[in-house]
């Protein structure tokens, strides 16, 4: 419920910063290696392929309270809860706005998981190296033992990790060879290895080499196969297995015959998936309509929301789903305590519910009581829980907001035109940023490739 999961197929275009990687031509490990094991789900969902991850950020939103971002230029930022290091900022202060960790620009993809202000973070890089930090305390960290780290810190020595997401306690990943890995709690079975043992180093889950996504909620997992065919195991006393029971599994059972799923998302103890032909499904808890179904009764399978065709991503909060359509448009539903629905309100929604009037959304996060999505334009917004200012806008902002709110995107210069050399060696100019790609009252700029040979910054004035 916390990763954008295909982060790692992103494209990175650093206009302003003087370069730009092209997809293809320079893309990392990590983004081929995605591409391909999702290649499947894009093919058979055409549609939905412009409105997936955008390829500019990657952004999750942890259980926990804490929020992780990747930037355009690769950079990974931090922020909310930081009790036992989940920020990777080598401490355990809270940070009330997005900080830099660390000057690395390399990182390719984040997950976030944990509970009520505990948690854990999980990331790849673009050479296909796996990193963890935060909360250990069931080997969650996968670093073979139980010691909590407050610095991002390499899983092993493997380079070819292709995607990770993370449960409360617990975490997932696949290797370039179609391989699924797991480690952390395992009380319920979460981790799939037929038993309930933890684990503290990554352990793979059978033989199969065939897995192309993975998802966790609290203490249940799902996957789907590159065939299309979803497998769900861990706890399921709300049925959210989909296996038309409430009995839990140690190891992974397939949810009916169907090979015909695209995307797989979920929430606290209920799971939502989206097929080939765009269609909706929801399955498991219920008791705040989350499932959107216009009702308040749980599903053990899963069940078609609506007879619509044109959803493209889905994921789950703790009691709330927030999706994007194929148009863009976003979408949202369930509880809505703190305003986590965008809709300018605190009242729970049974149904999808569309938020505000526009489109261009691109991709949706959700947390416990807070929510957010990435634009097209790469533009992050976040809404809904933010009593102790854990959101991202500092102290002193509004305790909820009920609507989405900006919190970062590119700032825009206008242009000034062709200049001669002489006019260059005192241009001054102003530019406003309208929001905080980077911290607050800062600007970020650099000379393009082909500036004039001797050509030069001031650091003092800019």
């Amino acid at each position: 419920m916390t990763a954008v999961s295909m982060a790692g197929a992103k494209t990175r275009t650093d206009s302003g910063r003087g370069r730009s990687r092209s997809f293809f031509s320079s893309m990392g490990f990590v983004r081929r290696a995605c591409l391909v094991l999702l290649m499947v789900a894009l093919v058979a969902v055409p549609l939905m392929q412009a409105h997936a991850a955008p390829g500019t950020q990657s952004i999750a939103m942890g259980s926990g309270g804490h929020k992780l971002q990747i930037r355009s230029d690769g950079t990974l930022w931090a922020w909310g809860y930081n009790s036992h290091g989940q920020l990777g900022l080598g401490d355990t202060t809270d940070r009330l706005v997005p900080t830099q960790a660390g000057t690395d620009t390399d990182w390719a993809s984040v997950a976030a998981g944990g509970y009520a202000g505990v948690g854990h973070s999980l990331a790849l890089k673009d050479d296909g190296t796996l990193w963890a930090w935060g909360y250990n305390n069931y080997g969650q960290l996968g670093l073979g033992d139980t010691t909590n780290r407050t610095v991002p810190t390499q899983v092993g020595t493997g380079s070819d990790w292709v995607s990770v997401t993370s449960g409360r306690h617990h975490s997932l990943a696949i290797k370039a060879d179609g391989t699924l890995w797991v480690w952390g709690y395992n009380y319920f079975g979460q981790l799939g290895l037929g038993d309930t043992t933890n684990r503290t180093v990554p352990t793979q889950v059978g033989t199969d080499t065939d897995w192309a996504q993975a998802a966790g909620n609290s203490y249940s997992s799902y996957a789907i196969k590159t065939g299309g065919a979803l497998w769900a195991w861990g706890y399921n006393a709300y049925g959210q297995l989909g296996l038309s029971d409430t009995t839990n599994r140690t190891a992974p059972t397939q949810v009916g015959a169907d090979t015909d799923w695209a995307i797989i998302g979920c929430g606290e103890s209920f799971a939502v998936g989206i097929r080939s032909d765009g269609t909706l499904w929801t399955w498991g808890d219920n008791a705040n309509g989350q499932l959107g179904h216009g009702d308040t009764t749980g599903r053990n399978v899963p069940t078609q929301v609506g007879t619509d065709a044109t959803w493209a991503q889905a994921e789950g909060g703790s009691r709330h789903v927030i999706a994007v359509r194929t148009d863009g448009t976003l979408w949202a539903w369930g509880l809505n305590y703190a305003g986590n629905l965008g809709l300018g309100d605190t009242d729970d929604r049974w149904v999808p519910t569309q938020v505000g009037t526009g489109s261009g959304w691109a991709f949706p996060v959700a947390g416990v009581n807070d929510s957010g999505a990435l634009k097209a334009d790469g533009s992050a917004w976040l809404w809904g829980y933010n009593l102790e200012n854990h959101l991202g806008f500092g102290m002193g902002a509004p305790s909820r907001f009920v609507n989405p709110a900006l919190l970062a995107a590119p700032p825009v210069l206008a242009a000034i035109g062709d200049k001669t050399v002489d006019e260059l060696a005192e241009l001054t100019f102003t530019a406003t940023a309208t929001d905080a790609d980077l911290p607050a009252n800062t600007l970020a700029y650099s000379l393009a490739a082909g500036a004039p040979a001797g050509a030069a910054i001031d650091g003092a004035t800019g």
